[in-house]
């Protein structure tokens, strides 16, 4: 394969990629010159057949199952014209080397585009498939370097950059006039990479080493993590701020080891074709994963012994999976989209409009259907979903400002709330349908500092405000005019942290004013540093409680004032008198304290908790759908619980017999309840009052007044409940079990006494080196949704230097263990390659928000696509993990292995993993001297003598956001 097939008629050429793959053929058609079909035959004998033009690009596909694609192409090799296999069709029209529009045939949706004259770039973007974008750039600059940008119609707030004479980014301003800094270069920085970040009072500063490779990071408060490599760029060594070091070891190119700080091993053993074959945990356990001919995973065995098998279509989806004596099933589309997936619990149907928008979702339990209608509008984004039932009809409905931005939000009782933004495009209100304001403030740095409510006795109750340290992490929190002992004082919790950014301690203070008067500035929720504004000329400060908090070198907990132990393998025996056990995979099997409390869960072979038995109480009963959701609660009554969703958000409580509870609205986001339908409260609707970064803390009835306040230690124990409405949603906004008292997020389980979960990460080390660590031991300024890797809980908008904005992200907490890995079981091996749905998501991101010069990368090296199943280690981002994947009916993208299909680059908006996908192309770039003379690339890396497996990851780092096209041409994109 390294030489390239031989493309001559009446050749019939086989190449062999190794004993037991892939077998791969080129067929001439007809025998005419530059006719060509190419044809994959995988290990099971499926075939896949490719008409290829003159230069190896693909015209026409024939996958397994009937899926037929045609491409058509200009005579530069541009993509004029695609048909999907459903008849979806998509249109670009070029005027000399400019794209200047794409229309959706199907939808309508159309993008029109206009570019400078110098070099082509992008001035405007509009259409009705957009938000408009305009970017303006610098006529007298020979480079033409951009100026400002803005997202939305004439009038839109503007962005203002500077560059220096390299092009590189030195300033950006936002709307509010807030900037951030770049400075390049520096004393060791041999290569001039990117050196510091400054914004507002907060600098964080990168070092290189000789060969240009970051090294060091230090943080605005000074605290310095180190990262070390071997001569194929490998990481061998992180040091975080304290000094534990975690220590990776390489055999035969692959990782095969990783010791901990505490000097626990976990070992990888992986066949010829570096799949991952068995894994051995810090007690000795093992566990097995066995493949098929084509490397789909069809066996695994636990180390409880336990056996998972799994079957796969001719596209190598997966169909079946039978775990415990049950199985579950999924189906596919023509477009290789599942349609349905079942089980004992539960049926899952979707239908797919043409052109690949999801528009009817029809879900059975319990032998009643529940159907919902989704109607997205000409930006493929949701508009409004109507939902119905046995009992009758619900509806939601969304609309959006010329910004983009959500502007009004229909709730299921009929309600609509208004959203407003500032001109950084910050949620700033949202005015509720009784009348509330809810207002939010931000500083320069774009943390939430406050949240005030327009109701005094709402404030009063669930006001709050923060005030950030160095390095931007919560130090002091104002909790309005409550406290545990003075029902009418402020009270203001203090926390620190260690240098690793886990949580040291908080104390709570109590401020009692002690005769009338007014701050300086009234509305104010704290002080500069830190301190309470509070109506009175002078206070009274009392202590009213706090705790410390310590750790082992991995972050498990040790309190010794709450006698925790911790035992090898990470697993806490001991905490306030309780003794607990585990299984061998790792799950909490018993929670015990003689003659007090008894807890014991049940776990079955997917490591999903099946049940719950508490002394007294009985055993409650779980079961879970095809996706993993928690779909029924079986109590020890007999009386049942059933669960209906929309997407990850929870949409319904309901009855045994199917009738509403409680009925759930949400905003955009992940866990973020806007409001609750109670049906035991006579349909009433209360809307959720929740706290940065985003637990629940009140609830707001119909007439304005607090209908209920929950008050939590930082780690979610609960303080105190006041009212009588009950719901679930509480700390993280997510479901608390009364029973266990555990909170069920996703994947996991949270116990909060333990201030962790109670089982290990299911996607491994690639979720950090402690499995059960929750929030990375920050859970002030972090959540976890998935229950599988932390984040950071920041709603903001963020604009790159080539004018691309993205209204939300959720930034990825990036100091220590990287979340970005995925699969490959407990993150000691890359993901297998992307599915069907996956690599149609990639192919829509790449075709829509890359920049044409790099999606056009189909002939490299060997003018050969090559998909892979595997990628080398997610805990080695920079080493060789770039690899060429694609489906032949579309330009090849590049897939980064440090972004791992099962990891998480696909919960990232669609700029965000553009950007990911732009880094890896420049790494193509840079290794075939696309990017670079190659005489260049082998020079910086004499050294190794293999240009292929050495990447300039700093060059990469801060150049793919420059691979992005300007303007949300992707808001059809959709997995």
């Amino acid at each position: 394969m390294s030489g390239g097939l031989i493309r001559r008629p009446n050749w019939f050429v086989v190449s062999k990629l190794a004993a037991g793959t892939r077998e791969e053929a080129v067929v001439p058609i007809g025998g005419a010159e530059g006719a060509y079909r190419v044809e994959a035959i995988d290990p099971r004998g499926h075939i896949t057949r490719v008409a290829v033009d003159p230069f190896g690009q693909p015209t026409r596909v024939e996958e397994p199952l009937g899926r037929l694609t045609s491409i058509t192409r200009d005579r530069h090799g541009r993509v004029t014209r695609t048909v999907g296999p459903s008849g979806h069709t998509a249109r670009a029209e070029y005027v000399g080397v400019e794209l200047r529009t794409q229309k959706d045939e199907t939808t309508g949706a159309l993008v029109q585009m206009e570019y400078e004259d110098r070099y082509h770039q992008l001035t405007r973007a509009s259409g009705t498939g957009t938000t408009e974008v305009v970017n303006t750039y610098d006529p007298a600059d020979p480079q033409r370097k951009l100026l400002k940008s803005r997202t939305g119609p004439p009038g839109a707030p503007e962005t203002h950059y500077t560059f220096d004479g390299r092009g590189r980014v030195l300033t950006a301003t936002d709307p509010k006039g807030h900037g951030t800094t770049y400075t390049y270069g520096g004393p060791g920085n041999t290569y001039d990479n990117l050196r510091t970040v400054s914004q507002g009072p907060r600098s964080a500063t990168i070092e290189y080493d000789r060969f240009g490779r970051d090294s060091l990071n230090i943080s605005p408060s000074n605290d310095i993590s180190r990262t070390e490599y071997d001569l194929l760029n490998r990481v061998t060594r992180k040091i975080d701020p304290e000094g534990g070091a975690t220590v990776y070891r390489y055999s035969n190119g692959q990782l095969y080891q990783v010791t901990d700080p505490k000097l626990q091993t976990y070992s990888f053993h992986r066949d010829m074709l570096g799949r991952l074959g068995s894994e051995v945990d810090p007690r000795g356990q093992w566990s097995y994963t066995y493949y098929d001919r084509a490397g789909n995973p069809t066996y695994t065995k636990n180390r409880r012994g336990q056996v998972v098998t799994a079957g796969y279509n001719e596209l190598s989806q997966r169909v079946w999976r039978d775990a415990d004596g049950a199985r579950t099933t999924w189906s596919h589309d023509p477009k290789g989209l599942w349609t349905e997936a079942g089980n004992a619990e539960s049926t899952n149907r979707i239908e797919f409009d043409v052109a690949g928008q999801a528009r009817k979702a029809i879900t059975t339990m319990g032998g009643v259907t529940y159907t919902q209608v989704i109607t997205p509008d000409a930006q493929g984004r949701r508009k409004q979903m109507d939902l119905t039932a046995p009992w009758g009809s619900r509806m939601l409905g969304y609309t959006y400002n010329a910004r983009g931005h959500l502007e009004t939000l229909r709730d299921l009782s009929g309600g609509t709330t208004t959203l407003a933004y500032n001109d950084d495009g910050q949620e700033e209100s949202h005015t509720l349908p009784t009348g509330l304001v809810v207002g939010r403030g931000y500083p320069s740095t774009h943390v939430t500092a406050s949240i005030a409510y327009s109701v005094p006795a709402v404030e009063d109750g669930v006001g709050r405000g923060y005030h950030q340290n160095a390095n931007g992490l919560v130090d002091a929190s104002r909790m309005a005019h409550y406290n545990p002992i003075y029902a009418d004082q402020e009270r203001v919790r203090r926390y620190t942290y260690d240098r690793r950014g886990w949580l040291g301690s908080f104390t709570d203070e109590v401020y009692r004013p002690e005769q009338t008067g007014s701050c300086a500035d009234p509305t104010a929720a704290m002080d500069p540093d830190g301190g309470v504004c509070v109506p009175g000329s002078t206070e009274t400060t009392m202590l009213a409680g706090g705790k410390t908090y310590t750790y082992d070198a991995v972050g498990n907990r040790t309190d010794p004032a709450r006698g925790m132990t911790v035992e090898n393998g990470n697993r806490l025996t001991g905490i306030d008198g309780y003794t607990l056990s585990y299984d061998a995979d790792g799950n909490l099997t018993s929670k015990l304290k003689p003659g007090v409390d008894d807890v014991q869960p049940s776990w079955n072979s997917l490591g999903q908790m099946t049940g719950a038995w508490r002394h007294e109480r009985g055993i409650v009963w779980y079961g879970y759908d095809a996706f993993g959701r928690r779909v029924r609660r079986t109590a020890p009554d007999g009386s049942v619980t059933r669960y209906l969703y929309d997407g990850d958000d929870l949409l319904m409580e309901l009855d045994g017999a199917g009738n509403p509870i409680r009925e759930y609205t949400h905003f955009p986001g992940v866990d973020r309840p806007h409001s609750v339908r109670s049906w035991p409260n006579g349909g009433a609707t209360y809307y959720y009052a929740t706290d940065n970064p985003g637990h629940v803390v009140g609830l707001i009835d119909g007439a304005n007044q607090m209908a209920a306040e929950y008050h939590y230690s930082p780690w979610g124990e609960p303080e105190s409940v006041r009212g009588n409405v009950v719901q679930p949603l509480r700390f993280m906004a997510r479901e608390y079990e009364e029973h266990s008292g555990l909170y069920q997020v996703r994947a996991r389980w949270y116990d909060a006494q333990q201030g962790r979960f109670v089982s290990e990460d299911p996607i491994g080390l690639a979720g950090g080196i402690n499995p059960y660590r929750y929030a990375g031991n920050d859970p002030i300024n972090k959540i976890d949704p998935s229950g599988m890797c932390e984040e950071w809980h920041t709603i903001e908008t963020t604009i790159y230097p080539d004018g691309t904005e993205v209204d939300v992200v959720v930034r990825i907490y990036w100091k220590g263990d990287d979340c970005f890995g995925g699969g490959g079981g407990g993150g000691g091996g890359g993901p297998n390659a992307p599915t069907a749905q996956q690599f149609q998501y990639i192919e829509c991101i790449a075709t829509q928000w890359l920049r044409s010069g790099w999606t056009i990368l189909s002939r490299l090296h060997s003018g050969r696509i090559f998909v892979t199943d595997h990628i080398p280690s997610n805990q080695n981002k920079n080493a060789a993990m770039w690899t060429v994947v694609g489906n032949p009916s579309q330009p090849i993208v590049i897939y980064g292995g440090a972004y791992g299909t099962n990891g998480g680059a696909f919960k990232h908006p669609p700029a965000e993993f553009a950007y990911f996908l732009g880094h890896e192309a420049r790494h193509v770039a840079q290794s075939d001297g696309t990017l670079m003379p190659r005489s260049e690339f082998l020079h910086r890396y004499a050294s190794d003598g293999n240009f292929r497996n050495v990447l300039i990851e700093n060059d990469a780092s801060h150049a793919g956001r420059a691979a992005v096209r300007p303007g949300k041409l992707a808001a059809s994109c959709s997995l």
